[in-house]
């Protein structure tokens, strides 16, 4: 892969395993019904959706009838027929690229909506051939949007929105009466297993109403404020929504991660499920230096 096309791939404002995902796509590594035929994994080269031509990279992403509807929803009613029938890799490159974006479509940010939608095709082809279930378009393509949404509203310049410098930023004691809660999230350890952090400071007596949850990930914030459709139907979410809605009080805050070191350095950890009373000795520095506001 050349350097113009690494920095398409790399640089497009998308989640890593979309990106991971777009890499793949770049370099065919897709393993669509020929590829799998090649390497003699299946019998059927033929398109699981509707069963008309043979499963290529190029069939699934823009050929395709289902794929088709999507494009249809999102690109100009005039120029539909256009951007179908560009060459596949010129399809692929100039329209990730931003090159083409505004001949296309009115939708801000093409470039993500676009990759983000290649990454749904490939979802739904998946969700048919593992649980027989491809989903309307329509729903897809809304969920492609908010995705986007959802990328645009966490970011500006692939930043987080806060006033405060991170070198200022500090984790603050919580309120007389509040409960102050801090969660992160990690990957780590010899396995590289996924990891989570928590810690609690304050009145933690049996009796407390007033809770002050804090994480460094805007989006699990958006999330559970109602701000984001983004996992919507998700059990989990709907469980900690319900859990908000208690007879209690609970503020829900995004920090940043320089704020949140305790339970950066607890998931950090990765040591399966533990509950501590006192610090580990690997974060009982970062605990001292919140307590004295360093």
């Amino acid at each position: 892969m050349n350097d113009s096309m690494w920095r398409l791939v790399w640089h497009v404002n998308v989640p890593q395993r979309v990106r991971v995902f777009l890499w793949l796509l770049f370099h065919g590594r897709i393993l669509m019904n020929v590829e799998c035929g090649r390497r003699h994994l299946t019998t059927s080269l033929i398109c699981p959706i509707y069963g008309l031509a043979d499963e290529t990279i190029e069939h699934v992403m823009p050929s395709c009838a289902y794929a088709q509807k999507m494009w249809r929803g999102v690109v100009f009613p005039n120029r539909v027929n256009d951007f179908l029938s560009i060459q596949f890799d010129v399809w692929l490159s100039t329209n990730d690229s931003g090159e083409a974006g505004s001949s296309w479509s009115l939708e801000r940010e093409w470039p993500v909506l676009f990759v983000i939608i290649c990454w749904m095709l490939w979802k739904h082809r998946c969700s048919l051939i593992f649980s027989q279930d491809v989903g309307r378009f329509r729903d897809v393509v809304s969920f492609s949007q908010n995705f986007r949404d959802d990328i645009l509203a966490a970011t500006i310049n692939g930043s987080v929105v806060h006033t405060c410098p991170r070198s200022a930023a500090r984790w603050t004691l919580p309120l007389d009466g509040w409960v102050k809660g801090n969660s992160d999230g990690a990957v780590g350890g010899p396995d590289r297993m996924v990891a989570a952090g928590g810690v609690l400071c304050g009145d933690t007596g049996e009796c407390f109403r007033k809770v002050e949850l804090e994480t460094d990930n805007s989006l699990a914030v958006e999330i559970l404020l109602g701000h984001s459709l983004a996992l919507n139907s998700s059990a989990l979410v709907s469980d900690l929504k319900a859990m908000i809605g208690r007879r209690w009080e609970v503020r829900v805050t995004h920090i940043l991660r320089e704020a949140n070191r305790v339970a950066d350095g607890l998931a950090s950890l990765a040591r399966g499920e533990w509950h501590y009373i006192v610090a580990p000795l690997e974060v009982s520095s970062k605990v001292d230096a919140d307590l004295v506001g360093l």
